[in-house]
């Protein structure tokens, strides 16, 4: 019996200290967005959502000023 208890303790905590974590996720990045502080705003993003994913392959191709140069045709063609 005193087994269970235990056990339930702990799966208690575990999901209490998961919301606490949640909400002082979400109270910190709106607390910046309400200073407008987008710079640190976009740290704290950052480092809690771990950094941007970056793809390695766009619409075929992996090199970098290619991705950059197929993305600027594209805008001009669809802006002007």
């Amino acid at each position: 019996m005193r087994m269970k208890r235990t056990k339930l303790a702990y799966k208690q905590a575990i999901k209490t200290n998961r919301v606490d974590e949640e909400s002082y996720f979400s109270d910190e990045l709106n607390d910046l967005l309400l200073s407008k502080d987008v710079s640190k705003f976009w740290r704290s993003w950052d480092a809690k959502m771990g950094g941007a994913k970056i793809s390695p392959v766009i619409d075929g191709v992996t090199d970098s000023s290619l991705i950059a140069q197929k993305f600027a045709d594209l805008f001009q063609n669809n802006c002007c």
